[in-house]
């Protein structure tokens, strides 16, 4: 593996997946809002769009924080096993929000299979940034993605409440 390789994935580039699989989330809870027959359950798909987009705000905002903490640290961010993470993303990995599941979207979905999707796309990011945490060389690097993790995990527990609610 070349040295060029194991530089693929840094933390602005994790960051910034992170970044676009929120806006991703965002507009597959809007499209499943806008398929919904019932009010309330778009009204309900309404706020996890919401939620999601302030998730992305969140993440933005550590992209930032961590480009000024780096700027002339001059250190790798990434154990060499990053371009091994970097090809899975790129291999297009199902996570929160991933274009495929807001395209398979029909409107035929009851809000109970809708959220089921959501809390098996969360999950999958949550393993996903468990993942890159485990590559990154900085402890307070790992600290920041570790914050983004409890996150996402109290966000698929809290989906997947809703969902158990709706059922019983």
């Amino acid at each position: 593996m070349t040295e060029e390789t194991k530089q693929l994935l840094g933390l602005d580039e994790i960051f910034a997946v992170a970044v676009q699989m929120e806006a991703s989330a965002a507009a597959y809870y809007r499209r499943a809002a806008q398929l919904q027959r019932e009010h309330r359950h778009a009204h309900f798909l309404e706020r996890l769009a919401s939620t999601e987009e302030g998730h992305q705000r969140i993440f933005e905002r550590f992209r930032s924080m961590a480009a000024a903490s780096r700027r002339g640290a001059g250190e790798p961010e990434l154990r060499p096993e990053g371009a091994v993470v970097q090809a899975t993303i790129a291999a297009g990995l199902a996570v929160e929000g991933s274009g495929a599941a807001r395209e398979a979207l029909t409107g035929e979905e009851t809000l109970a299979e809708i959220l089921d999707e959501a809390v098996g796309l969360e999950r999958a990011a949550v393993q996903l940034y468990t993942d890159l945490r485990l590559i990154l060389t900085r402890e307070e690097d790992r600290q920041v993605l570790a914050g983004i993790i409890s996150e996402e995990q109290d966000h698929a527990d809290a989906l997947a409440a809703q969902r158990d609610a709706l059922e019983s």
